[in-house]
């Protein structure tokens, strides 16, 4: 695939975002946060690392308000931001670089 054809894909992945989060209707956020998703299987352009973050692996629920994620900072060894979807449980663990 060419990079201009890429360059469209993540255009539209990032509208459709955009739209995802943007709007209050849940029935839009999942069916725009669904397209984005098998946009981007269906042409192999890999999911950009910001979008991810913003998405429960489970549900595929949109983690960027407080109904649907607690966010924690925690300090083991490591600086680690967690993330838990309140919808389904899912705990998503994302290492901070000091």
């Amino acid at each position: 695939m060419s990079k201009i054809n890429k360059k469209i894909i993540l255009r539209e992945i990032d509208r459709l975002f955009n739209i995802a989060l943007k709007t209050n209707d849940e029935y839009l956020k999942k069916s725009a946060i669904k397209h984005a998703i098998q946009l981007s299987r269906w042409t192999r352009v890999k999911f950009p690392r910001k979008y991810s973050l913003l998405l429960c692996g489970r549900c595929l629920s949109l983690l960027s308000s407080v109904d649907t994620a607690r966010v924690r900072v925690r300090r083991d060894r490591n600086w680690q931001v967690i993330i838990r979807c309140i919808r389904c449980g899912e705990i998503k663990r994302v290492p901070l670089k000091s």
